[in-house]
């Protein structure tokens, strides 16, 4: 029956006392984006230059192939550190010293902030070294690439890359993928960007792994890892119904990840096995403060950046 006038009134009361809060919602770059403050400026202008920087690779038209969530014994600053600089590659990935080079070129980006490491290029002191290690090797083979019958430098890899991207791109056999539109460094180079306060993205031409670090609802010892692997995939071979994972326990990422993918799940496996022992390490009475190099300097301005909005000073 039609409603009266008391049972509209009686509706808007109800909403306004039992319904949920409402937050805004804006989207970018294939994503929904949500914030909780009323007053924030809008979305685009808080990402400042990150749309125009990604706006070649596409993302829009990329597919979700891995959707994971994993419970990180840390505080997610931590785990926000553990992405935000290459310094710790000799420590922790020693292996990838044979196959990326960790003097990585450093920006900062209003909030944000973008860090560029060549890949097919080892590191000092490997830049003149003719061996192909076992995980240049699984990359070489990822992007199509013959590790076996390799001729010359290690780090010309990197070139041979971009030149099949480039020759790729002349006969016309990727055109699901964004090769004409970006530089030759694009074409092999990870580009990681930060965006504050808390998510990164390693972007390549073939695809993006975003990495978002949430707080724990209950324990500042603890945060959630999402982990959303996605991917330019030829028409008609999209990933269908990837459902989200969730891992509370103990879990090699190996386990987890298409084989293809070897590389990554050997590097986030070592940053996972690595974050608790920094955990117990800023925990300890020992420590006084971070003494950061300049090869960290987005660790140091994500932290000044934290601290102004704690005290109120930071951007609004």
């Amino acid at each position: 029956h039609p409603s009266t006038p008391s049972s509209a009134a009686s509706d808007v009361y109800k909403r306004q006392e039992l319904g949920l809060t409402p937050v805004r919602v804006d989207s970018w770059g294939g994503w929904i984006w949500f914030n909780i403050d009323g007053a924030a400026e809008p979305l685009l202008e808080y990402l400042d230059v990150l749309p125009e920087h990604l706006a070649p690779y596409r993302m829009q038209d990329m597919r979700v192939f891995v959707n994971a969530t994993f419970l990180w014994d840390c505080n997610w600053k931590i785990a926000v550190d553990a992405f935000n600089e290459s310094y710790h590659f000799r420590g922790i990935h020693p292996e990838m010293m044979l196959w990326s080079n960790a003097n990585a070129k450093l920006e900062i980006l209003g909030r944000h902030s973008r860090m560029i490491n060549e890949y097919g290029a080892p590191s000092e002191p490997h830049r003149d070294t003719r061996e192909i290690s076992e995980r240049m090797a699984a990359y070489m083979r990822y992007f199509g690439l013959d590790p076996e019958n390799w001729q010359g430098l290690a780090r010309d890899v990197r070139i041979e890359k971009q030149k099949m991207n480039r020759e790729q791109q002349a006969q016309g056999s990727a055109p699901h993928l964004p090769y004409a539109q970006l530089t030759d460094e694009q074409l092999s180079d990870v580009y990681h960007y930060f965006y504050f306060p808390g998510a990164a993205q390693n972007i390549f031409p073939e695809g993006v792994n975003t990495f978002r670090y949430r707080p724990h609802e209950s324990d500042p010892e603890k945060c959630y890892y999402d982990l959303i692997m996605m991917a330019h995939f030829p028409p008609g071979e999209e990933p269908q119904g990837v459902e989200h994972q969730y891992f509370n326990h103990s879990i090699k990422y190996v386990e987890i990840l298409d084989p293809a993918v070897e590389v990554a799940s050997f590097i986030l496996q070592q940053d996972a096995d690595n974050v608790p022992a920094v955990q117990q390490g800023v925990a300890s009475e020992g420590f006084r403060g971070m003494n950061l190099s300049e090869q960290e300097i987005r660790v140091r301005h994500f932290h000044n950046l934290v601290d102004q909005y704690l005290t109120a000073t930071g951007p609004s």
